[in-house]
């Protein structure tokens, strides 16, 4: 069983995992005062600037470990490409002391962290908490708990002290934290996981061990908190030899840091909100997504070989690059690779070829809402997607669907928005074609641009907003009823004259 350590899904790309960048003396920043107006009521001097009411709850008895039995982990393995969720399933205290991950696959089992190992086991943990962050975030359910009650956090506020906590309860996707001066306050997951990876940081430092390590450079994005107000900024100058960095806030003010646990937080604070917000452009095909398109009169087949930007390089095969910015028509080539592979054709990647990269966001509507996801696994032409609850399947319908969940992941990356108007009536019939076998169903229900169709096989049913899709399986049930009508017409061994 090999984990793969190092590797980020394409979610966490930014959100880099413990970003320890940390001197061994620690002194004072110089005085954080940007420009902006500041709301003057909303300033505290103490980590009860959070607190939102939540129910106290008395903190966890006995030695429960930093990472106490329940904490989510999610895990890269190289031996398989993928991605599994876990969780510590074990903790024996000791010296050393022992955390055992039980993680989802049979095939991997378990995975025994020491005490030497506590970056490892904090790397797998990050990782949970951003794919809920980011990749999980569905404003109607409820996300799922990644650090269990007794997990310690280390936070410095707006008063530029240094405080310890506790997790003590976990409510309405917000953790409640119990301080060492007796306040108590609620956070945000991504606040939280910023609190539990110094904690733990803290602590490989002070038993020698190494943490992760990250080159600090000038364009980072940092954020922070003032006076009960959030504000970005970006690093803007660099001085490695005397530990200077200096930050410029989006107010024009700027600030120089050298105590280099704050610059981390500050960092890591940067990171984790920067994914997801609208101004960022989101990378939606990984590097080594197939694509296919023609150039004049003929197809080229292809692959993306990097991005940066907002812009994606492509690779023919005849070693040509081309670079696009517009994702539409990124999607268009990927689409085009995706129905090629449907048709069986790009076998120039084998017998199974693999169209979209582990690390692919996908994006689709179940009974009881929408949910964000990724493909977490591929082996022999079947796809593996993990969803924001963290629940685990592989679509029914093969690629055909997977290639649904992923456009749909990419137009809502571009802010695509449904035709409200209602064009196919309740009841139109469709046909569609899954993998092989051709299906039928009928368009049953009609929501703000999406439409509900039920296939005749199984009663399952399935919401499109695409247009061109739905247009495609109209125009095939059309189709076959027009074949249909002709064959019962001229049925076999009815006599012909030819005059």
């Amino acid at each position: 069983m090999m984990l793969s350590l190092n590797r980020m899904p394409l979610y966490a790309a930014a959100a880099v995992a413990a970003v320890a960048f940390l001197s061994t003396s620690a002194t004072a920043q110089d005085t954080y005062t940007p420009a902006a107006t500041t709301d003057a009521a909303a300033a505290t001097a103490s980590p009860t600037s959070e607190v939102t009411a939540a129910p106290t709850v008395e903190a966890t008895e006995g030695d429960v470990g930093l990472f106490p039995v329940g904490t989510r982990t999610y895990g890269h393995f190289d031996d398989c490409d993928c991605w599994v969720k876990g969780r510590v399933d074990e903790y024996i205290s000791g010296d050393p002391s022992l955390y055992r991950v039980k993680w989802s696959s049979k095939s991997k089992g378990t995975t025994d962290y020491y005490d030497a190992d506590l970056d490892h086991l904090l790397t797998v943990v990050n990782h949970a908490a951003d794919f809920v962050a980011n990749i999980g975030e569905n404003p109607d359910d409820e996300k799922p708990q990644i650090y269990a009650r007794g997990t310690p956090v280390y936070y410095n506020f707006d008063d530029s002290k240094w405080y310890h906590g506790t997790i003590t309860g976990f409510e309405n996707d917000a953790y409640d934290v119990t301080w060492a001066d007796g306040t108590t306050g609620t956070y945000s997951l991504r606040r939280i996981r910023v609190m539990v990876d110094q904690a733990i940081t803290q602590v490989i430092r002070s038993t020698g061990g190494e943490a992760h390590t990250v080159k600090v450079e000038i364009g980072m994005p940092v954020r922070d908190r003032y006076k009960g107000k959030w504000y970005d900024g970006t690093i803007t100058e660099v001085h490695h030899s005397d530990g200077r960095y200096k930050v410029t806030w989006t107010d024009q003010s700027t600030d120089t840091y050298t105590d280099k646990k704050i610059l981390k937080q500050i960092i890591d604070q940067g990171m984790l909100y920067k994914v997801g917000k609208d101004d960022e452009t989101v990378q939606v095909f990984p590097v080594g997504t197939l694509v296919y398109k023609k150039f004049t009169k003929k197809f080229w087949k292809g692959k993306i070989t990097d991005y940066k930007d907002g812009t994606y390089e492509v690779t023919y095969s005849d070693k040509s690059r081309e670079k696009y910015r517009n994702l539409n028509d990124v999607l268009e080539m990927v689409n085009q690779a995706a129905d090629l592979v449907i048709s069986g054709g790009y076998k120039s990647e084998g017998e199974y070829p693999q169209v979209y990269p582990v690390g692919t966001q996908t994006y689709y509507h179940y009974e009881n809402g929408w949910y964000n996801g990724h493909i977490s696994k591929f082996r022999e032409g079947k796809y593996t997607i993990t969803w924001s609850d963290f629940s685990v399947g592989t679509p029914e319908k093969g690629l055909t669907r997977v290639k649904q969940m992923v456009t749909q992941a990419a137009q809502e990356a571009m802010g695509f928005k449904p035709d409200l108007v209602e064009k196919y009536d309740i009841g139109t019939p469709v046909y569609y074609k899954f993998g092989d076998d051709w299906y039928k169903g009928k368009v049953t229900a009609f929501q703000a641009g999406w439409y509900t169709i039920t296939w005749d096989d199984d009663g399952s049913t399935d919401t499109y907003d695409d247009l061109g899709v739905m247009k495609q399986m109209v125009d095939a049930a059309a189709n076959l009823a027009v074949t249909s009508i002709e064959a019962q017409e001229y049925p076999t061994g009815t006599p012909v004259y030819n005059g």
